[in-house]
């Protein structure tokens, strides 16, 4: 007897769902003034693999950094009880703040 991969639909249901989500998001985004900020500091486009399965304003990305450092990123995440990518998105908005209190505000980089 054959047996049968239900994977495909559950997949394909959670994934319409995501993109449903992700669509939402996004006219809210258009219909906020504070968020048009937001619309143009988003670059990739939604369908592009390395947003599959997250959020509207998420994104996967491949760093190179000290080992002790992510090393001690993880423990604090795991005392704090939280996740590590919630912590380094703290950790950078802290930075972004602090660099345009410092500095002024940032601009997009020009598309090509």
């Amino acid at each position: 007897m054959a047996t049968k991969n239900f994977s495909k639909g559950i997949k394909s249901t959670i994934g319409s769902i995501t993109e449903n989500e992700n669509k939402l998001a996004e006219e809210e985004l258009k219909n906020d003034n504070e968020a048009r900020e937001k619309l143009l500091w988003l670059t990739t486009d939604v369908e592009s693999s390395s947003k599959k399965g997250l959020k509207f304003d998420e994104v996967r990305m491949t760093i190179i950094t000290n080992e002790i450092y992510l090393n001690k990123i993880k423990a604090i995440a795991y005392w704090d009880r939280l996740q590590t990518k919630d912590l380094i998105n703290q950790a950078l908005e802290d930075f972004v703040k602090k660099y345009e209190q410092e500095n002024k505000a940032l601009k997009p980089i020009p598309k090509k």
